[in-house]
């Protein structure tokens, strides 16, 4: 028997890790409309491509459901999804249910290939560009786990909001490239993780950690208890928990208690940890009397206890800020996250201005270029189900990209080619981009 070796070959089961060296491509089924949303297919684009140089295919459908036959989605619900893998290193895929009389649906097939037709005009800009990366978010647990973790899919969204270029990896995949690790709310330490997180911090790289990350799988102790510079007390007790941030690191937030929405633990700052943040303890756990009594609890009293510390490039947040942010999308809590990595990391690959929250920017590059992904598409909840039915226009952004001490002398915007003007000032570029819509590819060449 004769095997074809360019024969393209992808099993669904067991996990993907399991399946390097036999897989020759990855592939995402990610319906939004259906149970995965829109958080999903954002976490295995940022996880997939670390794994190897394997083909990743990005499918996501034309109906809203499995086994939908009448379902057409937007046009630009199903363009965003695939410009958001394409800006991520994934090629697009549009599934469809065909008739088992074989009849053909005209107006499916007008759509796929309206979207495919626009895509392909910028398949120049997309093809084997890499994406370029500074952060890992690391999740070295069971990816079967992936689809349901809320932590890290609050520490995904919350990173693409603040607009960061990073990774989710696990011990499948090298770290050595990042400047800063990111351990979200119960990342707790074997001996391989802690191995590979103390060579990171020896080479002078930042770690920021949250909640119970950090600790050993029995929750007894830091396991790098010395480059943490905190000890671990316990879970702390507050029901709420509120915390206050000292000033250098509040930059942005209004000064009064603010809530952190989680539990988390209690910690000792030892030697020359700094404490960032306290705990402010409620007048009374919360609980349930019938008449409000100890429902309603403000803060009381600003306790010695920290929440946030830092020890040399090591930061910790005592509580699970990432579980808070996915439960209740607290600004403040991104803000204070924020302003820590702002420290570890203060020139970042990309800087903007005048960009929404929810607008996402990717930096991809191919020899001699880089090109920067703006999209800006709001998926809207309505009734059960996310929605996206047209792109949202920007005007008048700035977009700021660290050169590296590269000659760009290039810049516009493709497929059209129509230059952009830009100034040079310090270690980056500024591009000023005057409108997009939905979606804008910049492409800054030497």
């Amino acid at each position: 028997m004769k095997i074809n070796p360019d024969l393209l070959i992808s099993n669904n089961y067991p996990s993907y890790e399991e399946l390097l060296g036999i897989n020759t491509y990855f592939d995402v089924v990610s319906l939004p409309a259906s149970d995965s949303g829109y958080e999903f297919m954002p976490v295995m684009a940022h996880y997939l491509r670390t794994l190897g140089d394997y083909p990743v295919l990005n499918m996501t459908g034309r109906f809203y459901d499995w086994g939908d036959f009448g379902g057409l989605r937007p046009g630009e619900a199903i363009k965003s999804e695939l410009l958001y893998g394409l800006a991520n290193g994934m090629r697009p895929n549009i599934g469809g249910h065909f008739h088992p009389r074989g009849d053909l649906e005209n107006a499916v097939l007008d759509r796929v290939e309206r979207i495919y037709r626009e895509l392909q005009t910028m398949e120049p800009w997309f093809d084997n560009a890499k994406n370029i990366t500074e952060i890992a978010i690391v999740y070295p647990k069971k990816i079967a786990n992936i689809r349901g973790d809320r932590q890290l899919k609050s520490a995904v969204r919350m990173l693409s909001e603040l607009k960061q270029q990073f990774d989710v990896v696990t011990l499948a995949s090298d770290w050595s490239k990042y400047k800063v690790l990111i351990f979200p709310d119960d990342i707790l330490f074997d001996e391989e993780t802690a191995r590979r997180v103390k060579k990171h911090v020896n080479e002078g790289k930042a770690v920021i950690s949250t909640g119970f990350s950090g600790l050993d799988p029995e929750k007894r102790h830091f396991v790098l208890e010395q480059e943490w510079g905190i000890k671990f007390l316990g879970e702390n007790p507050f029901d709420p928990a509120y915390f206050t941030v000292g000033e250098n690191c509040n930059e942005g937030l209004p000064d009064m208690p603010l809530s952190l929405y989680s539990n988390g633990i209690e910690v000792e700052a030892s030697g020359k940890t700094r404490t960032e943040a306290r705990l402010v303890k409620p007048y009374h756990n919360r609980d349930w009397d019938g008449e409000y009594a100890f429902y309603y609890n403000p803060p009381d009293k600003v306790t010695e206890k920290p929440a946030l510390t830092i020890n040399g490039q090591v930061a910790h947040f005592s509580h699970r800020i990432f579980s808070g942010y996915y439960d209740k999308a607290s600004v403040e809590l991104r803000t204070v996250f924020s302003n820590v990595l702002d420290r570890f990391l203060a020139k970042p690959l990309v800087k903007t201005k005048n960009l929404p929250s929810f607008s996402r920017v990717f930096v991809t590059e191919q020899p001699k270029r880089r090109m920067v992904h703006l999209l800006s598409y709001l998926p809207e909840m309505r009734g059960n189900t996310q929605m996206i039915e047209e792109p949202i226009e920007l005007d008048n952004i700035t977009l700021s990209l660290r050169h590296d001490d590269r000659n760009f002398k290039n810049i516009y915007l493709a497929p059209e080619k129509v230059k952009l003007s830009y100034t040079l000032e310090g270690d980056y570029v500024h591009i000023n981009v005057p409108k997009s819509k939905g979606y804008s590819l910049l492409v800054i060449e030497e």
